[in-house]
């Protein structure tokens, strides 16, 4: 639960009620759809949060982003596709896309290039070795973690859909076996199943419609 805090913005002669505060309760879980053929890190890490509500789909071919129809996916939240060459086109859920074409890199530390984005809340990165996929395709959206110079963590916002490549190497990476791990994905499932900027000032009378990371 969260406390939601409501304040008047000008003086009256009575300034005990000008605040409010409301106990917000945890909205549904998130319907997470995740396609891997592996169902290793990226299960585990989805499996363990309580927010999670967890559909596995296990995509025969190599390339798990070619291998489900679109449509079949609209109904969720969150797509988490592993093994991802391509962010697929017609889903309108937020996808999380683990990229498997490129060159891997060799392990290195990792320099956090937006450190106030949601995705990185909670999280640090000292020490840690990543292997970068590089890749010939310029990142859509903001560049929020780098390893060896490439890009690592991006997001987007693109028509109201939310997206977020993760270009590494999870086998060859020292994130996959911490904590942080589960942390990041957290941060990424509300994140992405989260599409609206809720309204901080409205007019007396307003209705106030507010969406919750879930």
């Amino acid at each position: 639960p969260g406390i939601v805090t409501a304040r008047l913005t000008t003086s009256d002669a009575l300034d005990i009620d000008n605040q409010r505060r409301l106990i917000a309760m945890p909205g549904q879980r998130v319907h997470v759809a995740l396609l891997d053929r592996r169902g290793t890190l990226l299960d585990h890490a989805l499996s363990v949060n309580p927010g999670v509500l967890l559909t596995r789909i296990t995509a025969e071919r190599e390339d798990s982003s070619r291998a489900i129809d679109p449509l079949q996916l609209n109904s969720y939240d969150v797509v988490v596709i592993d093994q991802c060459d391509r962010i697929p086109e017609g889903v309108t859920a937020g996808i999380l896309c683990v990229r498997a074409n490129g060159l891997a890199l060799a392990p290195s530390p990792v320099t956090m290039v937006a450190p106030d984005h949601p995705l990185m809340a909670g999280i640090g990165v000292e020490q840690i070795l990543i292997a970068a996929i590089k890749t010939s395709d310029e990142p859509a959206g903001a560049v929020l973690m780098r390893a060896s110079g490439a890009p690592l963590v991006t997001a987007a916002e693109t028509h109201g859909r939310r997206t977020v490549e993760l270009r590494a190497v999870l086998e060859d990476s020292e994130l996959s076996l911490t904590p942080a791990f589960a942390i990041r994905t957290g941060n990424a499932v509300d994140w992405l199943s989260t599409t609206t900027s809720n309204t901080r000032a409205i007019v007396s009378g307003e209705p106030l419609t507010w969406q919750l990371a879930r």
